[in-house]
């Protein structure tokens, strides 16, 4: 493994604004941002499509508080 990737944090659709689910088989998950239904998740598919991790990857807010 690259000592790069050791370092740089992976990005995880599950904790993204823009991440959805289609409940269609085939193709599960939606990326809102970016418009596209996948079998893979989004991440993955950008990763692949465009060879850089996702630049529209933000961090949900659910589940954290305030205090």
């Amino acid at each position: 493994m690259r000592e790069a990737a050791k370092d740089k944090p992976r990005m995880i659709c599950g904790d993204c604004t823009h991440l959805g689910v289609t409940y269609e088989p085939r193709q599960p998950w939606r990326c809102a941002r970016f418009g596209f239904k996948s079998r893979d998740l989004p991440a993955r598919v950008v990763l692949q499509e465009t060879g850089m991790e996702c630049a529209y990857y933000t961090p949900s807010l659910r589940g954290k508080s305030n205090a």
